[in-house]
């Protein structure tokens, strides 16, 4: 056996059981009831209630062992209701509706023998034996008392008078007495192995439970081990799709810092060439925009494709400026009010054909950075985000007519054929002389 302080053994082996600290009281049913005895059953009395106040302390904590671990199922099952509902989360869900499900059956069978092999034992215990204490207790101290009160009066009965009665009588009561001291040194007997029991027997039983506790805890966790290196693979598995999937998002956050300096970088650059353009003087002509008059249009740079879309602040014919989502596709500009919905499943509000406009810059307009699209039959005023906006929306309408115009579209938007003679039209429109006439209108009107 080790002694205090004497290292354990490294071979791995457990430790022996130390030994009973409890002592047994050395009497028996020859022992006189005296001081000693009383002495000793004091202090197996008071072991008994410090051991009562120890098992029920116990028992309610290995009850809230088990009814915590319970509750434990129930958040378990609540917690993956709650990850259903994120799709993100499908592959953690399935994993853990595997985990949880095989965890909470090794703890449904563990929780099952806790309540069954230590649980009930130790109910059982403090019901029948530790519970009855203070009863067994209260009678012995009154047959105690009452014995040593008929011992008293028995010893203090005259012999004088007892030779004068019957001699009969005499031995009757001498008999009497003896059968009343037999029965209480039983009955002080009986309280003397009812402690002792307690004070042993029931501290071993007690060891014994709590070892099968410890015993089934050992086989829970070795069987959720079990089960958890079953899906070991499933674990790796979702493990490296979350680091992947980590990475990528790393990856897409660098992306958006990079685009966002190159945005500012690309700010600041326009802000200041259009400070440098505003500080030059401005030509002024009166046909700058108009297509086919217009000599300042760079040409050289013109879009790859005759489509763009993008916001305009659209002016209505009582003055009022609304934001619209425009489109220039196909030779058609239209533009849609509700400009949250899809363009594609939506009827635009306004859709007019390129081939009849004409588009330029609205220098008498009391906003900044317009321009007009004017048609045979109306004029509509529009009003882009800056300067090179307004560069960008008139070289693609006219890029637009004037593929259009070269290129005409055989069926329209509408889906209606357009016909020889809307063709012969088109080009009196755009005829040299036509152009040199609406030129002449312009400068009229002007």
């Amino acid at each position: 056996m080790l002694g205090l302080g004497e290292p354990v053994p490294s071979s791995g082996a457990a430790a022996p059981p130390p030994a009973s600290t409890t002592v047994l009281p050395q009497l028996d049913e020859t022992s006189e009831d005296g001081p000693v005895f009383r002495a000793t059953l004091g202090d197996l009395e008071k072991g008994v209630l410090a051991f009562r106040k120890k098992v029920k302390h116990l028992l309610r904590s290995f009850t809230h062992y088990v009814d915590s671990n319970k509750a434990a199922e129930d958040l378990s099952s609540e917690v993956l209701d709650s990850m259903r509902g994120l799709n993100i989360l499908l592959p953690a869900t399935t994993y853990l509706e595997h985990a949880i499900t095989s965890l909470d059956e090794a703890r449904a069978e563990y929780l099952n023998q806790l309540e069954t092999l230590v649980i009930q034992p130790l109910k059982a215990m403090y019901d029948n034996d530790l519970a009855h204490i203070d009863e067994k207790k209260k009678v012995f101290d009154k047959e105690s008392a009452e014995y040593y009160g008929y011992q008293e009066k028995y010893l203090a009965m005259d012999k004088e008078k007892m030779k004068k009665k019957a001699p009969d009588n005499t031995k009757d009561k001498d008999k009497k007495f003896q059968q009343r001291r037999a029965k209480f040194n039983l009955l002080r007997f009986d309280y003397l192995t009812f402690m002792e029991e307690l004070n042993t027997k029931k501290q071993q039983e007690l060891l014994y439970h709590v070892s099968s506790f410890a015993e089934k805890q050992n086989r829970y966790h070795h069987k959720c081990a079990r089960a958890l290196d079953t899906l070991k693979p499933q674990l790796d598995e979702l493990t490296y799709y979350s680091t992947s999937s980590w990475a990528d998002i790393g990856s897409w956050i660098k992306d958006r810092q990079t685009i966002r300096k190159n945005m500012e970088v690309s700010n600041h650059a326009a802000a200041e060439a259009m400070a440098a353009k505003q500080s030059q003087p401005e030509v002024d002509s009166k046909y700058k925009g108009i297509r086919d008059l217009d000599l300042t249009v760079d040409t050289s740079q013109r879009p790859s494709t005759e489509t763009k879309e993008g916001f305009l602040f659209a002016q209505s014919s009582k003055g009022n400026w609304k934001q619209v989502w425009c489109v220039l596709a196909d030779g058609w500009f239209q533009e849609s009010s509700s400009w949250k919905v899809d363009p594609n499943n939506s009827k635009p509000s306004k859709r007019v054909d390129l081939r009849f406009c004409t588009a330029k810059e609205a220098f008498k307009s009391e906003r900044r950075f317009c321009f007009e699209i004017i048609s045979p039959n109306s004029r509509r005023l529009y009003q882009a985000s800056s300067a090179e906006d307004v560069k960008t929306w008139l070289t693609v309408i006219q890029r637009a007519i004037e593929s259009s115009l070269e290129h005409p579209t055989p069926v329209s938007a509408q889906g209606n054929h357009r016909s020889g003679p809307d063709k012969e039209w088109v080009g009196l429109f755009f005829s040299s002389h036509f152009v040199s006439f609406f030129a002449c209108e312009l400068t009229f009107f002007h």
